[in-house]
């Protein structure tokens, strides 16, 4: 399918707080048309089912989800570990194994290091992710592909992003802002306040994001996908090996100014 500008349509994009349990899955809708950028909305459930319920009645046209959770393993993890027998030595590093190209590349532009995909907590939401992914997919009956060129949406596609860095390549505070201490509602409050000088956020949804950090985290995965709409990400070196081990997608701070 060729490629479509969005030139001046309005898409939807939905952020997704990814989570091994759906009781911490944030989900918030957002709407980018070039000049305007609004987030109105936001949702938690306690259900898969009722995650999926939410994401279709949001999707409306080409929708942009954006995943917060490794979409793919390093390329390396898998052929180290075929044929591999208990006792055995692994003749590779442990950065070879649990780190992707992405990761790096994070870590080079805003010396902030994603977690390694072999972490107990981010492999199982990782998992988490692909399986709804999947769920929604079936639901509305479409492929739902992995988005690879920035600054255009064909259809419902999907893309990897990491809300810390996002916060980061915006010089935004982007540590202790999680749970319920004085100090992490005031990092929130910091983040929603930066966020809205950015772009239009319904009072409801901000405040929900005070409250709850999955919630912020969702809509941070909404100023994610902006900017992957708006052209402003890194990019891979390497597509084809991006294409198998994912991509996080987060604004070239160098762009920040553009």
């Amino acid at each position: 399918m060729a490629k479509k500008s969005n030139s001046a349509r309005s898409l939807n994009v939905i952020g997704i707080d990814c989570a091994a349990q759906p009781k911490n899955v944030g989900l918030a809708l957002g709407s980018w048309k070039p000049g305007r950028r609004t987030i109105s909305e936001t949702a938690a459930a306690r259900t898969w089912p009722e995650i999926v319920s939410i994401i279709r009645a949001w999707v409306s046209g080409p929708t942009l989800l954006a995943l917060d959770a490794p979409l793919g393993w390093p390329a390396r993890f898998g052929p180290a570990l075929r044929g591999h027998n208990a006792g055995e030595a692994i003749e590779r590093e442990a950065n070879q194994l649990f780190r992707r190209d992405t990761d790096d590349t994070v870590y080079a532009a805003l010396k902030k290091r994603p977690l390694d995909i072999g972490a107990d907590r981010i492999a199982r939401a990782a998992l988490a992710a692909l399986r709804l992914l999947g769920d929604v997919r079936e639901d509305l009956n479409q492929p739902i592909p992995l988005c690879w060129e920035p600054g255009t949406l064909a259809r419902t596609q999907a893309i990897e992003v990491y809300p810390a860095a996002t916060l980061k390549a915006r010089d935004f505070v982007h540590t202790g802002y999680k749970g319920s201490a004085v100090e992490a509602r005031a990092a929130r409050e910091s983040i929603s306040r930066k966020l809205s000088g950015e772009f239009k956020i319904d009072s409801a949804a901000l405040q929900e994001g005070l409250e709850s950090d999955h919630l912020l985290d969702a809509m941070i995965c909404v100023a994610a996908g902006f900017d992957f709409l708006d052209g402003k990400c890194l990019k891979p070196e390497n597509q084809s090996k991006a294409k198998r081990e994912g991509w996080i997608w987060v604004r070239d701070p160098n762009a920040a100014a553009k």
